[in-house]
């Protein structure tokens, strides 16, 4: 069996795809790849050597593809397998750092599940962006929305279940007998997870991620925001919501340790940092092969 890694530039491993994974998921793999599939082998553990020993023996378990987070606080690994000709996916958590008991946020381990077949609601909010087409992408989010709350309908505090954190538009498709199937919602917050703070994280990172950093300013995301927020009744908390995001953030991936290295990376060199960045989800590819004449 091949097997084809990806690192960062800090050499920390990001994903592993087998042989068998792309030629038998080769959309998914595709999604899942840095590069073209056609340019895999370039990307190939060499027979024998250490990593190539060590997947071929988690291969025999009947895992197929892994995906790594070097920047999260939790040791989590995303895992596709097969069993009995049926593709699954899990999140494993195989260590959990330590949190202060006041930490609302919780990293949740998710139970192998059929992969489904179908295409994730976001892609088509993202063409709409990328086509300039902002209204209509704030109508298929509303649209969106809709649809989550009648298949979760709030409490009586205006919350969604504690592990609806990442019910994004990203993380779902639509099931052919109706309705939203959700999947990767590894995250659970106590107590609850209020309606405006998942629409101020859909509009950041299922609408505003695919623009290009420069154009993001020119979009009223405050306005986008509340307008949404008030078509569902719900009271807009911008300032209190953007806290929130950002309190994820710092669960997932705030550390004292890398706090400090980032210190230490100013008197570095620029060009010499991505060496020393082990969080980064940044790829190192190969130099592009000149083409043939």
């Amino acid at each position: 069996m091949k097997f084809y890694g990806f690192f960062n530039p800090a050499g920390r491993l990001l994903r592993v795809l087998s042989e068998r994974f792309v030629n038998e998921l080769p959309d998914l793999a595709a999604k899942l790849s840095p590069v073209p599939l056609s340019e895999l082998p370039r990307y190939e553990f060499p027979s024998g050597k250490p990593l190539h020993v060590q997947f071929t023996r988690r291969n025999f378990d009947g895992e197929f593809a892994w995906m790594f987070y070097p920047a999260k606080r939790d040791n989590v690994q995303t895992v596709f397998s097969n069993v009995d000709g049926v593709w699954r996916v899990e999140k494993r958590v195989l260590h959990r750092a330590l949190r202060s008991p006041f930490c609302p946020f919780r990293q949740l381990a998710l139970d192998p599940e059929p992969l489904l077949p179908g295409i994730a609601a976001d892609v088509a909010m993202a063409a709409d962006v990328q086509g300039g087409a902002w209204s209509e992408a704030m109508v298929r989010l509303e649209s969106f929305f809709k649809a989550l709350v009648t298949q979760y309908p709030l409490d009586k505090k205006g919350r969604l279940p504690a592990g609806m954190v990442d019910a994004l538009p990203r993380n779902a498709v639509a099931e052919a007998k109706g309705g939203l199937h959700f999947f990767d919602l590894e995250y659970a917050r106590r107590g609850g997870v209020r309606l405006s703070f998942l629409i101020y994280r859909a509009i950041k990172m299922d609408l505003l991620f695919h623009l290009p950093k420069a154009e993001r300013g020119q979009i009223d995301f405050k306005g986008s925001y509340e307008s949404l927020c008030l078509s569902f009744g719900v009271k807009p908390r911008f300032r209190s919501d953007a806290r929130e995001s950002c309190a994820l953030k710092r669960f997932t991936s705030g550390s004292l340790r890398r706090t400090l290295c980032r210190f230490f990376l100013l008197f570095v060199p620029k060009r010499a940092r991505p060496r020393h960045e082990w969080w980064s989800g940044e790829y190192r590819l190969l130099p592009k092969k000149a083409p043939v004449p």
